[in-house]
């Protein structure tokens, strides 16, 4: 403080005020420091508010996170087990076509087998003369199958025309005789 002849003034930075200029301005600078005290504050209550929405956000994110690794590795089970069941598929329809492959690969013997079949059928039926030209059509088409062999000399032997005799007893004989040879 700095007096000069009953009148006192006060150095604030390179500026000299007297005493009702130095109440003027301390009040202003209250009043400055009040309005930079609130918008403190405010900006204390912004940047609260921000951190709990961050780490609100943040927590959600990590329980979505949390969530979807659950959700993925369920995902990854069901992806295993459907590749499992796709790949147990893929060999039944491997065995499957395995199989196709082959009958396709001998068409003769396959229709052979259907017409045995059906031979059968007619032989149940009675209807033996029918019966015996699709036993010799399947051993036509399958010369070494013994099963139509084998059926054709049953047939031979066992079928009976009208007047109740074996159909050929000679061709009973060697073509079961074909069979066992």
């Amino acid at each position: 403080m700095v007096r000069f002849r009953g009148f006192e003034s006060w150095k604030v930075g390179s500026y000299y005020y007297g005493k009702q200029s130095l109440d003027n301005y301390l009040l202003d600078i209250n009043e400055e420091l009040q309005d930079h005290t609130r918008l403190f504050k405010r900006y204390v209550e912004i940047s609260t508010s921000h951190q709990q929405q961050v780490l609100e956000t943040n927590r959600a994110i990590v329980d979505e996170v949390h969530n979807l690794r659950n959700e993925l590795g369920i995902l990854s089970t069901v992806l295993q087990e459907g590749l499992y069941c796709i790949g147990v598929a893929l060999d039944t329809i491997s065995g499957q076509l395995e199989n196709i492959r082959s009958l396709l690969a001998r068409p003769r013997a396959t229709e052979a087998n259907e017409l045995l079949q059906q031979a059968e059928d007619l032989r149940f039926a009675g209807i033996l003369t029918d019966s015996l030209v699709l036993y010799q059509r399947a051993s036509t088409l399958a010369p070494n199958s013994p099963e139509c062999l084998y059926r054709l000399g049953t047939m031979y032997l066992l079928g009976r025309n009208a007047e109740e005799s074996v159909l050929n007893l000679d061709l009973a004989v060697s073509t079961l005789g074909k069979r066992a040879s």
